[in-house]
């Protein structure tokens, strides 16, 4: 849990970076700071998945693909990222208990399954469907924008919160 702790706190710092270099892209030292930072937390992300504990693994696989929805060399419609999302999928099938709706609508990593998926995917469907269900069931409880206060709170990069804001058009629409 230290080693999600440490790779967390280094993620928002490359995320601030990532965020100050799209401001001011002048800097071509800070891609080069931008990248060593990615390959390092990718590496450190992907050694978290050997760990036996299967939230863990949902946990490094969300972080990857924070780091690939963060920053790419490529533009996002030429990243493959459906089978890293389906890795993720696949993750949360071997979770030993279902989170609850509660979870499940404020579930970062599958918005980013979702946003990584590919449109038209079974991948995405998955996620979409589950968050979808999540957000169906309590406005069937009186909660008419369930999604309101992800709206308010969450504050991801400004190319991810965009990702997302589509994601919940889709899914509250």
């Amino acid at each position: 849990m230290s080693e999600v702790s440490e790779i967390s706190e280094d993620l928002i710092q490359f995320r601030k970076l990532v965020d100050i270099h799209r401001k001011f892209p002048q800097s071509n030292s800070r891609v080069y700071k931008i990248q060593q930072d990615m390959d390092s937390l990718l590496g450190r992300a992907r050694a978290l998945r050997s760990e036996h504990d299967q939230y863990i693994q949902v946990t490094a696989l969300a972080m990857e693909l924070t780091l690939y929805l963060t920053w790419s060399p490529l533009p996002k419609s030429n990243l493959n990222l459906t089978p890293a999302a389906a890795k993720l999928k696949k993750a949360f099938d071997n979770l030993p208990v279902r989170p609850c709706m509660f979870m499940d609508l404020a579930s970062c990593p599958l918005m980013l399954g979702a946003v990584a998926s590919d449109e038209g995917s079974e991948v995405r469907h998955w996620f979409v469907t589950r968050i979808r269900k999540a957000v169906q069931t309590f406005k069937s409880r009186g909660w008419q924008r369930p999604l309101e206060v992800l709206e308010r709170a969450f504050t991801p990069d400004d190319g991810l919160a965009s990702e997302f804001r589509a994601l919940w058009r889709e899914i509250d629409g």
